[in-house]
């Protein structure tokens, strides 16, 4: 629901002109993302990246692999998953389109980083980097503070410790 205090545009994800619209972020994004493939714009066998969730539950999150195939045409790729199993082997997810890979990114934001409010991180839960909005920081229960982050999947605003947050790279150009 809408909080006191924020505007429609603070509490969601849309873009004011397009409420309900993120067709039109997802093309800004993986027009991004695919900017960020390696020199060629093909990534090899070996290749350490991040894959963009779409299965149901994981969209906006960030997960990495390693690259297992790649299509002739270099524009699909089959990923092992660092963190993700299948019984006892690796979870392999084949056909993933080159719009959904990127350059593995650090584990760990660069020292002394702070995000500000509004802008857009990255946070790590369940084995998966989430996106999500600074909304604000709180005292932590046992000392320092958390980081209050709106998650673009949901909406779903919760604290995360600095520890747990790093920069958004697609939103900032870094590869």
């Amino acid at each position: 629901g809408r909080q006191a205090g924020l505007s429609y545009r603070e509490n969601t994800w849309e873009p004011e002109d397009h409420i309900l619209d993120d067709s039109l972020i997802d093309e800004f994004m993986k027009s991004k993302i695919v900017k960020m493939a390696p020199p060629g714009g093909k990534y090899k066998v070996g290749a350490m990246v991040d894959v963009l969730g779409e299965a149901d539950g994981f969209e906006y999150s960030w997960v990495s692999g390693k690259v297992v195939t790649v299509s002739k045409a270099g524009l699909k790729y089959s990923v092992e998953y660092a963190d993700f199993m299948d019984g006892k082997k690796h979870l392999v997810e084949k056909d993933i389109d080159i719009s959904r890979l990127r350059p593995t990114q650090s584990k760990e934001a660069p020292k002394k980083w702070r995000p500000g409010v509004g802008e857009l991180i990255e946070v790590l839960e369940d084995d998966c980097w989430w996106e999500g909005k600074v909304l604000g920081f709180e005292k932590a229960k046992k000392g320092g503070e958390t980081v209050k982050v709106m998650l673009r999947v949901s909406d779903e605003q919760k604290g995360y410790s600095l520890a747990q947050a790093r920069p958004s790279c697609w939103w900032t150009g870094k590869k």
